[in-house]
């Protein structure tokens, strides 16, 4: 759309990638489908028209299938923000539901400016770090069910089986004593004994990942974030978490204020009438705000300056949460 003044939204998915464009007066004038690869990101690209003439264009899931779109129109010279995808009870109702138009929805959120936010450019150590964190989190949630399920095992198993690991409650205990369960018994007793032997295995095998994991995320945050990991309370996977909401490039966020926010650790106005009160904030990134709260716990604990802190509050008639 050379020569004109456009506004463009993309409504992106696994294969196919959807681009509306509006006039300066927010007028649609065209919509079309791209394949979501560097030739379609490229056709889109051409699409949309010289990026001086281009005020912004919004994409929905920058961080998920939108994330080549996003990085090939941040270095071909865009303005892109992204533009948080519509829930399903929240859509409008007598609107519809199709792909042009949620990519004119994008565009029309691109304008205004309400929803959108700059997205995280993910081309630094930091992608590196949320790649080793999502893995992380998914050998810890294999090593969490893995216990879960042997425990579950022996508490319908024989009752010599149960005798044989009673008082065993920590994983630590438990799961290197059951990998370790010799044949014993009738058919039942070992087929049980198998059965736990190989969870036993994968637990193993789970908790090796997460240490190995982790090594990998402290070397990166000790070559680029050092001062994180010396605050008081913050430790690997609570540091981790926070550089992964914030992204590699901080600077889209404002300040202190607009991280808090993200974390979802900034009070709500909640006030009506001669009634002024805040509430909780149930929003942002949710492992962001767990960290918080781990690096509070550990501080109110270890830290002198939080306990006077948390004794003053408490003294004023506060509760601990607050």
């Amino acid at each position: 759309m050379e020569g004109e003044t456009v506004i463009a939204g993309v409504d992106t998915h696994k294969d196919v990638h959807v681009l509306c464009l509006l006039d300066g007066l927010g007028r649609k004038i065209w919509s079309g489908s791209f394949g979501a690869d560097p030739e379609g990101y490229d056709r889109l690209a051409e699409a949309i028209g010289d990026p001086g003439s281009c005020m912004v264009v919004g994409v929905e899931g920058t961080a998920s299938y939108g994330a080549g779109l996003t990085r090939r129109l941040v270095e071909l010279g865009y303005n892109v923000v992204e533009v948080l995808r519509p829930k399903r009870d929240k859509a409008r109702p007598g609107e519809g539901k199709s792909d042009p138009l949620d990519a004119e929805r994008a565009a029309r959120k691109a304008a205004s400016g309400r929803g959108c936010s700059v997205p995280k450019s993910q081309d630094g150590w930091v992608e590196a770090v949320r790649q080793l964190y999502v893995a992380r989190r998914l050998a810890v949630a294999t090593s969490t069910s893995c216990v879960a399920c042997a425990k579950s095992m022996l508490t319908t198993a024989p009752s010599a089986l149960r005798e044989r690991f009673r008082g065993r409650e920590r994983p630590k205990d438990l799961m290197p004593l059951l990998a370790r369960g010799r044949k014993a018994g009738d058919a039942l007793e070992e087929s049980v004994l198998a059965s736990l032997r190989s969870v036993a295995a994968v637990w193993k095998e789970a908790r090796s990942q997460v240490e190995s994991l982790d090594e990998r995320i402290r070397a990166l945050l000790e070559a680029n974030a050092p001062a994180l990991l010396g605050i008081e309370g913050c430790g690997t996977t609570t540091a981790a978490a926070l550089v992964v909401a914030a992204g590699d490039n901080p600077g889209r966020l404002k300040g202190e204020a607009a991280f808090s926010m993200l974390c979802g650790a900034s009070p709500i106005p909640a006030s009506s009438g001669k009634t002024e009160r805040h509430r909780l904030n149930r929003g942002g990134n949710r492992q962001a705000n767990w960290a918080l709260y781990e690096i509070a716990i550990k501080r109110m604990a270890y830290d002198e300056r939080t306990k006077r802190y948390v004794a003053k509050r408490t003294s004023e008639g506060k509760s601990r949460r607050c």
